[in-house]
């Protein structure tokens, strides 16, 4: 459309005489250009229309709805999608689609539903926790099912994703591929495409049909991500080999411990660069999935003076619907008073010196309580007061929530409070990890 606007003719004031001997060619021209784009424009329109509809003609028997269904009742309880990616009764999903099932077998079973209403019994192959993906299974050996790609979209690229939105009905959705995120601990695609609850677990491809991502999150309007194929083709390597099993919480649980201990023990073993915050050289981009926010508190009723800085990770992984994991933050803080007398400002600071809440879970079935240790430490030759927090989970002994809070004491005009949180890491990374950030703390004398 910005070429036709740039093609259109304008009006002006004085327009040139025209030639006599071809008093009409020029404008002719222009309208001879304009319904040759306008053409171009409505072919490229209709044959993009023409793919995705031809596509979805193809591949919808590929394509199925997933459902976790409450024994007891009978009743679906969760519902999903998922597509086919071999030809011995093998598809694909996402993990937090089956994931009551992963908990609870007992209490559920899966099933799948064609979009001819075909429907069938399915079971529980192998998953992958830290992508977010799982391999099921049902009787239709000897099925058509997906190509997975193994070359490289170029950006902006077209692609389709397919899924059953709401519970609605098999759609098809088209989008653009835009490249892996820049900064990620658990690597995602980015699809400018429109993905809806129900479609996790459904195929994302190209225009020949290949597959070159799975389903698994929406971020906002156009805004949708993908795991990448080759998480999924290295999880159908685990599920030639794996054995029939009904618990797979002793290898999700080593999965979780394995990545948490490799990530934590990068972050501890690099050197971290420090800048200025205050008075103090504090570390900055401990991790790069990590983004880091400001702001300040300055208001005229205030009786100190403050200014802040929060660092999170974005990303999770999925455990249940009340408990996530993988989550790891820190913040600074810097309070200032020339108001307060050395009583009130104590006062004042003590309220602020709360440990980080992780927000993963609230639920005793999944964590222990809290234990927490307090003391007083030399920080860079300083006196500070620290608090560290540890809390056990239930099925993952091995893994751990943990909080760290810790603030100078150095005068009575101000003061900085340094705050962590980490979730699903061991007792002694954790240590280890608020061990290294004290030591990297130094005053910018």
């Amino acid at each position: 459309m910005l070429l036709l606007v740039d093609y259109w003719p304008h009006p002006v004031a004085n327009p040139p005489t025209a030639s006599k001997a071809h008093p009409r060619l020029p404008s002719l021209c222009v309208w001879l250009c304009l319904a040759l784009i306008g053409g171009m424009f409505a072919t490229c329109t209709a044959n993009a229309a023409q793919s995705a509809s031809s596509l979805f003609s193809s591949l919808r028997g590929l394509v199925y709805q997933v459902r976790v269904i409450d024994t007891a009742s009978g009743d679906k309880t969760t519902i999903g999608s998922a597509f086919r990616v071999a030809a011995d009764g093998l598809l694909a999903t996402n993990f937090h689609v089956v994931s009551s099932l992963v908990h609870e077998p007992a209490k559920y079973r899966l099933e799948i539903v064609g979009d001819d209403d075909f429907k069938a019994v399915a079971t529980l192959v192998v998953v992958d926790v830290l992508h977010d993906l799982a391999i099921i299974r049902d009787k239709q050996h000897g099925a058509r099912h997906f190509t997975l790609l193994s070359a490289a979209l170029a950006q902006g690229e077209r692609v389709f994703s397919m899924g059953n939105p709401q519970d609605l009905g098999m759609t098809i959705v088209e989008g653009n591929y835009n490249g892996p995120l820049k900064s990620s601990r658990f690597e995602r695609l980015l699809f400018s495409g429109s993905l809806n609850p129900g479609m996790s677990g459904g195929p994302a491809f190209n225009a020949d049909g290949d597959v070159i991502g799975v389903n698994v999150a929406a971020g906002g309007e156009q805004l949708s991500f993908l795991v990448p194929v080759r998480d999924l083709q290295n999880l159908l390597g685990k599920a030639s080999i794996a054995a029939a099993t009904d618990d797979f919480k002793l290898a999700l649980g080593q999965d979780l411990r394995h990545e948490s201990d490799a990530f934590y023990l990068a972050r501890t073993s690099e050197t971290w660069r420090s800048e200025p915050f205050g008075d103090l050289m504090l570390p900055r981009d401990i991790s790069p999935a990590m983004k880091c926010w400001g702001h300040n508190v300055d208001k005229d009723d205030a009786a100190y003076e403050g200014f802040h800085q929060h660092c999170r990770s974005e990303e999770y992984i999925y455990l249940q619907d009340d408990f996530h994991t993988g989550n790891f933050s820190y913040d600074y803080e810097w309070m200032l008073t020339s108001k307060l007398n050395p009583l009130q400002f104590y006062t004042a600071v003590e309220r602020r010196f709360q440990h980080p809440s992780p927000d993963n879970t609230d639920d005793e079935d999944h964590v222990t309580n809290y234990r927490c240790t307090t003391d007083f430490v030399a920080v860079d030759d300083t006196p500070w007061k620290s608090s560290i927090c540890v809390r056990r989970y239930k099925d993952y002994p091995d893994l751990h929530d943990a909080t760290l809070v810790m603030v100078s004491l150095k005068d009575n005009e101000r003061a900085a409070l340094i705050k962590m949180a980490v979730t699903g890491i061991s007792h002694k990374r954790a240590l280890d990890l608020f061990e290294k950030l004290m030591r990297s703390v130094t005053w910018d004398h």
